[in-house]
């Protein structure tokens, strides 16, 4: 069956719910595609999950007359496919009536992954050279690199009103012929800003039903409702399988996150001989999540929860009534480590291109080869501090070159790379002021030039830095 979020996608910009702003933005950023407008560039439509950033996207391409070449989080985006693909796209043009052809690449702040290996330099390399309109969507913009974020307009897609998303509610419900009570559809959108998630849940409310009232909305809702915390509650308490595996039919969670938060909370809850017979469980479980990768097959998914939650109920029985205590259950340390992983991954790509761009290199010349060059050199104070004037470098970037033990030196090299700066802002202002005569004595340059020394001290240039 389709599902009501596909079947009323909009096909025209004027369809869609909300952020006319936004919407006007990118009617501006078409036309300077059309136009060839020479400071024409891609765009990344940011905002959260459900405002409407891809329908956009696909509703202008219709309207315009263009060709579209989608990827989506679902489809492996390596450099080699995106070469192949957008890569392509972004230098060819289409056949229909519009003329060109639309590369979007949705959740664009997601490129952090194994298999998204490469994906953010080729997509950089891509924009730089496109002859095609590119399209990036995001629910973090700041889950972009900055070196493609520079590259980009950037249209921001805010959170939908409430009496916007009952509007449309109301009409999808005139249209499938429900009746539906106004008190009903404000329920299903109180505390959203998320458009499909209310008409996803307006469709699971109203099958098989030609009326909704606000007691369907109430139990249709509780129903489909599963925290984290409460499927944590049923798993180690030892509850009737079948029943908490049907309760977890209704997380938000995949069984890729679940597994996470068991991991996590099984040691805080048990110990000894059920803790080691969970833990087999869930290592099983990891197995089939790992065929999920290789083989993009997802009805994998169901052994893999199956396992993880049949699996650690059936191994913690008999140990219930002996470790019950009171516990309370903690997000996965994993998370955060990923978070910071993405991070640090994040700045050292960035890293790479700004040293790449100061040498002449490319960026994973950079990144590998001139990087742990760089932290032998920065051994030498005025030779970092130096290099890190030319290079522009942040205090964050020097403290990864300089590796975990160098916050602290990093700031010093950057609070001295600062007064460099300023002694050749300082110079150039002379210079200025000599070519215009100011200085018109060879005592005055002669002055002039010891000062700078006793301020400066020597300074070297990038070819003595090694």
């Amino acid at each position: 069956m389709l599902s009501w979020s596909e079947k009323y996608r909009p096909r025209r910009l004027s369809e869609v719910v909300g952020n006319e702003k936004a919407k006007h933005e990118l009617i501006e950023w078409a036309e300077r595609w059309i136009n060839q407008d020479p400071g024409r560039k891609p765009a990344i439509l940011y905002g959260s999950a459900g405002v409407g950033k891809t329908s956009a996207a696909h509703a202008l391409a219709n309207e315009m007359g263009w060709e579209v070449v989608e990827l989506n989080a679902s489809d492996q985006r390596t450099a080699a496919i995106l070469k192949k693909v957008a890569g392509v796209a972004s230098s060819s043009r289409g056949l229909l009536k519009g003329g060109f052809r639309l590369i979007i690449l949705d959740e664009a702040d997601n490129l952090h992954g194994t298999a998204d290996y490469g994906g953010s330099r080729e997509i950089l390399r891509i924009i730089r050279s496109a002859q095609n309109p590119i399209l990036l969507t995001a629910n973090d913009l700041y889950g972009i690199s900055k070196a493609i974020r520079d590259e980009c307009d950037l249209i921001q897609f805010k959170a939908i009103r409430k009496s916007t998303i009952v509007a449309q509610l109301k009409r999808i419900c005139k249209s499938e012929g429900i009746v539906c009570d106004e008190l009903a559809l404000k329920e299903i959108a109180e505390g959203k800003h998320d458009l499909r998630s209310a008409i996803n849940d307006l469709q699971a409310i109203a099958e098989g039903k030609s009326r909704i009232t606000i007691n369907d909305v109430v139990t249709g809702l509780r129903d489909r409702k599963e925290s984290i915390f409460n499927l944590l509650s049923l798993i180690f308490r030892g509850e009737d399988m079948e029943d908490v595996f049907k309760a977890s039919y209704n997380l938000d969670e995949t069984p890729e996150a679940l597994i996470h938060w068991i991991d996590e909370n099984l040691p805080r809850q048990f110990s000894e001989d059920a803790l080691a017979r969970g833990m087999s469980y869930l290592s099983k479980s990891d197995r089939f999540l790992g065929m999920v990768k290789r083989r993009q097959n997802y009805r994998f998914w169901r052994y893999a929860s199956f396992l993880m939650i049949c699996g650690v109920i059936q191994a913690i029985s008999g140990a219930i009534d002996h470790d019950r205590r009171f516990v309370r259950y903690q997000p996965p340390s994993y998370f955060r480590k990923i978070s910071q992983t993405r991070g640090k991954r994040r700045l050292m790509i960035e890293l790479g291109l700004k040293i790449a761009k100061a040498t002449k290199t490319d960026e994973e010349y950079g990144r590998l080869r001139l990087i742990p060059l760089l932290r032998e050199i920065f051994r030498d104070m005025d030779r970092a501090a130096a290099i890190t004037a030319e290079f522009e470098l942040t205090q964050d970037e020097v403290s990864l070159i300089l590796g975990e033990k160098g916050k602290k030196r990093a700031k010093e090299i950057v609070k001295l790379a600062a007064s460099i700066r300023e002694e050749r802002k300082m110079e150039e202002e002379e210079g200025v002021m000599e070519g215009a005569g100011v200085i018109t004595t060879s005592s005055d340059r002669v002055e002039a030039q010891s000062e700078r020394s006793e301020r400066g001290g020597g300074q070297k240039t990038l070819f003595e830095f090694g």
